[in-house]
């Protein structure tokens, strides 16, 4: 019963630890159909609500993971209207690509401190490309998994982020060739 307790305990700091970083639903609802805070101020998302630029908190970074085909430029245009830090960086499909990971690195890295919301159409990349940058930072596969439990990936993109994995455990700096070390 002790070890259940203590389980508990450090899931509620963790909890607690994100509450000041962390994008989360306001009174108006959620910002996506599918969003889930992880540990490190950033929260993946899907598609966001046509008002969600409108109800961010001060300060936050989007990271915007879709093509232009799906929808970018509308996005741009409702988060400099604004004045939402807005970035694009594509990643087509179930794919880890390393320097779209590297940039991804880069950006929530340079957020800050402020809130991080990485985002594409269903949190399916934005998850995958979330494990690949813990990967990157030297996270246990296993661990990141354990984090991702809440979002909605598909196999495919489970099965990239193994792959990114093991390319970053064969590679003498940890990262595939185009992932300079954070």
């Amino acid at each position: 019963m002790t070890i259940r307790c203590l389980h508990l305990l450090t899931i509620c700091a963790a909890v607690m630890a994100l509450g000041s970083t962390a994008v989360r639903a306001d009174e108006a609802g959620p910002l996506s159909d599918f969003q889930q805070p992880m540990a490190d101020g950033v929260t993946v998302a899907g598609a966001l609500h046509a008002d969600a630029f409108a109800r961010l908190p001060a300060g936050t970074r989007v990271i915007d993971l879709r093509s232009a085909e799906e929808g970018t430029s509308e996005s741009a245009a409702a988060a400099a209207e604004r004045g939402v830090d807005y970035h694009n960086v594509p990643v087509p499909g179930a794919a880890i690509d390393p320097s779209a990971v590297a940039e991804v690195a880069r950006l929530i890295g340079e957020a800050g401190g402020a809130p991080v919301l990485l985002h594409c159409a269903s949190g399916n990349r934005a998850g995958m490309i979330w494990g690949a940058v813990q990967v990157r930072r030297g996270a246990a596969l296993d661990d990141v998994r354990e984090r991702l439990a809440a979002v909605p990936m598909r196999p495919a993109a489970e099965e990239a982020l193994a792959a990114f994995a093991e390319s970053c455990a064969a590679a003498a700096e940890g990262c595939p060739a185009g992932t300079p070390a954070p």
